[in-house]
């Protein structure tokens, strides 16, 4: 267990000097010891930078302002890499609150029983600075065209209201987010694009992901609020201060959310409300504070109807909800997503190879959205001579989940919800419409969606606007003085739309 690095540990009580030292050389760590938080800060300037810092919030001489608040505000503003622990035997919210907003990576309670409890709260803010790094958000949009850049100009295709959602949501840490999709409709996309517009205000934000599918409520339980084991029959089992402490002062994204626990899903709420928790096999309450984001299959008013997600955890997630259409109701997007997917893999297609490619990728129902869609075009550029300048659609691989499932085939299908939506022809499909069958626009059945139940002004008219406008242009052939004819549009006007839509 031995972390060979180094730690500074700033606390006033020779005792408990003397027990941090016992466990630090077990450890194998190399130590210096201050008292209070000038000897600290001579420390910082004098030697080579610290890996670590454990620093007691209740140091001596705070009347002169030298207490462990302050010391960790400094310290923080000369190492931006120094994962800082604080420490405190107060177990008042308004003591964590303070740290935290200080520049604290985690708090840990006095005393330090055990060599194990240090080994576990460094190797926690060791992992913490992973989650903060944006290395698993970071998107490198140097392979995107500038034309595609100001469609995408953040890295997917999103329409400009949620755009705009997403970046009041960066502003306001507090609100929580739930994004609402069939799987692989760009859920975890939403969720990262959130961390990188945030990581624009700060460079410290931690984003710490977990599956709510997976495991049963104790496996989940300790991986979210963390585990220390009870007894020696439960092996040599290492503690863990869990998810929830990795957040602190970032994002936590909960993936499934439909699918955790009930239980589970009762002490999470609790958390969001109070901001407390107890780690599994633990009696020392724990802190944290995090921007909650959830995602689940339907909206959250649906889950909590078929007893998939509690009324309490859906009370503490009321704030903003995105819901993102599955990729048949879409098809109208498609020449854009192909873009994306070309540039995300450093090629710069052709208009006439994306165009091509996107007429092909129409025909097919996309069970597994976006996600499917990308991981057929990979395979079908293997598939194809890398050296040849044209693919061969001969090669194209089909799949069953690329058809419509027997069950949508059979109309009518009762619209209860847009995510359950009936298959949608092609938009090379002739729509039988005198003959009195079904009309199965994806327009239509947004519009359909927002007469049944109640949805959001704004994303009824930006989705129905985009999709009429990509009707148009794709209708016309790409010629944009016959659209503003047909559509009574000035120029001006529809340049400044498509630029909004991200439309060709």
């Amino acid at each position: 267990m031995e972390l060979q690095e180094s730690l500074l540990v700033v606390e006033d009580r020779a005792l408990d000097r003397e027990a941090i030292r016992r466990h630090a050389e077990v450890l194998g760590l190399q130590c210096a010891f201050a008292k209070d938080a000038a000897e600290a800060l001579h420390f910082v300037q004098e030697r080579a930078p610290f890996d670590y810092a454990l620093v007691d919030l209740h140091l001596g001489n705070e009347d002169e302002g030298q207490s462990g608040l302050s010391l960790i505000s400094a310290l923080r503003a000369q190492t931006a890499e120094l994962g800082i622990v604080a420490v405190s035997a107060d177990p008042r919210l308004t003591t964590w609150l303070e740290a935290e907003r200080a520049g604290a990576s985690l708090f840990l309670r006095k005393p330090v029983l055990s060599t194990e409890e240090l080994a576990v709260a460094l190797e926690t803010v060791a992992q913490k600075r992973w989650y903060s790094s944006g290395k698993e958000s970071v998107f490198d949009h140097s392979t995107f065209p500038p034309a595609l850049l100001q469609e995408c100009p953040l890295g997917i295709v999103l329409d400009q209201a949620k755009v705009s959602l997403l970046q009041k949501l960066a502003k306001g840490p507090s609100m929580p987010l739930v994004v609402c999709g069939e799987s692989g409709t760009g859920r975890d996309e939403v969720a990262h694009l959130l961390h990188r517009l945030r990581l624009q205000q700060s460079d410290k934000i931690p984003f710490v992901k977990i599956d709510c599918s997976q495991g049963n409520a104790e496996t989940l339980g300790r991986r979210l609020f963390g585990y220390v084991p009870s007894s020696a029959s439960e092996g040599t089992s290492l503690s863990s201060f869990g998810a929830l402490a990795l957040a602190l002062g970032g994002i936590l994204y909960l993936d499934h959310i439909d699918k955790a626990p009930a239980e589970v899903q009762e002490e999470l709420a609790r958390v969001v409300a109070e901001g407390m928790y107890d780690r599994r096999g633990d009696g020392k309450s724990m802190f944290s504070s995090f921007q909650l984001v959830c995602s689940c299959t339907t909206s959250t008013d649906k889950a909590v109807s078929l007893g998939n997600l509690v009324p309490s955890l859906r009370t503490q997630l009321l704030g903003a909800e995105i819901r993102l259409l599955p990729l048949r109701l879409r098809t109208f997007e498609m020449r854009t997503l192909v873009r994306v997917f070309f540039a995300r893999r450093g090629q710069n297609a052709s208009d006439s190879l994306v165009a091509e490619v996107a007429d092909r990728c129409r025909r097919y129902h996309w069970q597994g959205n976006i996600r499917e869609l990308y991981s057929i075009l990979n395979l079908f550029l293997m598939l194809n001579d890398q050296g040849s300048s044209r693919l061969d659609f001969e090669r194209f691989p089909e799949v069953a989940t690329m058809f419509p499932p027997a069950e949508l085939k059979e109309p009518p299908v009762e619209l209860e919800d847009v995510y359950e939506a009936p298959d949608v022809p092609s938009e090379d499909a002739v729509h039988p419409v005198a003959s009195g069958a079904v009309y199965s626009h994806p327009a239509l059945l947004l519009l359909a969606d927002a007469l049944n139940r109640d949805v959001p002004l704004y994303e009824v008219i930006s989705s129905l606007e985009k999709q009429l406008l990509g009707e148009a242009i794709r209708r016309h052939g790409m010629n944009m003085s016959h659209v503003c004819a047909a559509l009574r549009m000035p120029r001006s006007t529809l340049n400044l739309k498509r630029r909004q839509h991200g439309l060709p």
